[in-house]
């Protein structure tokens, strides 16, 4: 099928998203929210016909992107993988963690997108506010390699701490979500200034400290976590934050 050239990579026309996960799940919330009209495929829903959709959202995981665009020649195909690159299919990474909960339309609509060409985010998306920011495709996987680090590896740590709080000690996991929310509204409050918001003893390099902590933890799999971040901020030639 060939579309009018007038339409392609415009939103002229229903938004066609292409699975039902949690990336597209959230951003059909936001479209029905936003009164932006859509049609949603799946392999789970595979009778959705998205003949009339001049722009096909590939949210899916990445190695079935080219293939699944593939079925809909003739469209402006875009993705929100974080490292994907493709030739022929546009990037357009939403910087945000996408729980099972859904947002609120503010919330959504703060969300940046870090995309290859921020013109073409403003053509196919002209109705949505949100922020974007232009980056190179061959920068894209170092942009993603460190928002996974931020996001999901403080995530592993914070799931330790609600694991073995009454596992090993009788605390119950609710008793650290006021130390969880200050962390993160002190890093809020100043993003680029990390010492305003790095505490304990690798920060104040009080390495006695830092050796009774790696005996308390001798046999645990996060040993090894611990031990890494105190090579890198102990390391005497590094500056101090």
């Amino acid at each position: 099928m060939t579309l009018n050239p007038a339409l392609q990579g415009t939103a002229e026309g229903p938004f066609g998203i292409v699975g039902d996960g949690r990336v597209a799940t959230h951003f059909a919330h936001y479209f029905r929210l936003a009164g932006i009209p859509f049609r949603q495929w799946s392999r789970r829903s595979p009778t959705v016909d998205l003949a009339d959709c001049p722009v096909i959202l590939l949210l899916v995981s990445d190695p079935a992107i080219e293939e699944l665009a593939s079925r809909y020649p003739g469209r402006r195909h875009i993705h929100f993988s974080g490292s994907f690159n493709s030739p022929d299919v546009h990037g357009m990474h939403p910087l945000m963690s996408f729980g099972r909960e859904l947002y609120s339309l503010p919330d959504y609509e703060r969300i940046p997108f870090v995309v290859e060409d921020p013109a073409l985010f403003r053509s196919v998306f002209p109705r949505l506010p949100n922020p974007c920011y232009g980056i190179r495709r061959e920068d894209k996987a170092h942009y993603h390699a460190l928002c996974a680090m931020a996001g999901n590896f403080t995530g592993f740590l914070w799931a330790r701490l609600f694991e073995q709080f009454p596992a090993t000690l009788g605390i119950p996991p609710e008793a650290a979500i006021p130390y969880l929310e200050q962390v993160c509204r002190n890093i809020a409050a100043a993003p680029t200034r990390p010492e305003t918001f790095l505490t304990g003893p690798i920060v104040r390099n009080d390495t006695h400290a830092v050796e009774k902590h790696l005996t308390a933890l001798e046999g645990d799999p996060y040993r090894a976590v611990y031990e890494a971040f105190a090579r890198i901020y102990l390391d005497p030639h590094k500056p101090r934050p």
